[in-house]
């Protein structure tokens, strides 16, 4: 089985859910792709830092993707912690392509690259439970200053 690793608040793993659920590949197994259970890692409590994690992700984020091994196809065991990747996963999916077979391929790619690059920060707050929106307030006021800092070293030159 494989395992969908993700965090409710995060922008990502949600886009990728998305892809996953239109291919297919949640719910019954189906077209030789392994069932996919979902396991939330709670980002803000620290879980992703814990040693069980980042064996599954190395960097410690979210989505991540963990494949078990194929033995009619051969391909080992693998996980896919890029957004892009688990797009181009779910792309592949048992009911064919997203969009569909008649769709333009080149579309599909540059959707596909189009919600890869889309910040959800604004997705985020709108959706967070009351509780967490003080949080994203306090994480992009941190942002804020961090980006300020940097420009005026960058004004200052070396």
């Amino acid at each position: 089985m494989a395992t969908f690793y993700t965090y409710e608040l995060a922008f990502n793993p949600a886009k990728t859910v998305l892809a996953l659920s239109e291919s297919g590949l949640l719910g019954p197994p189906k077209g030789g792709f392994p069932p996919i259970s979902i396991q939330s890692v709670n980002l803000l409590g620290g879980e992703s830092l814990q040693p069980w994690f980042m064996k599954v992700s190395p960097g410690s984020t979210v989505p991540a993707l963990a494949l078990p091994a194929d033995k009619k196809s051969g391909d080992s065991a693998r996980v896919l912690t890029e957004t892009i990747d688990i797009l181009r996963y779910a792309d592949a999916g048992p009911n064919g392509p997203i969009g569909g077979l008649d769709i333009d391929r080149a579309l599909v790619e540059e959707l596909t690259t189009t919600l890869n690059h889309w910040d959800g920060n604004l997705w985020a707050y709108y959706t967070a439970a009351p509780a967490a929106k003080s949080v994203l307030t306090e994480f992009d006021a941190y942002r804020e200053k961090v980006a300020e800092s940097e420009r005026k070293k960058a004004e200052k030159g070396p």
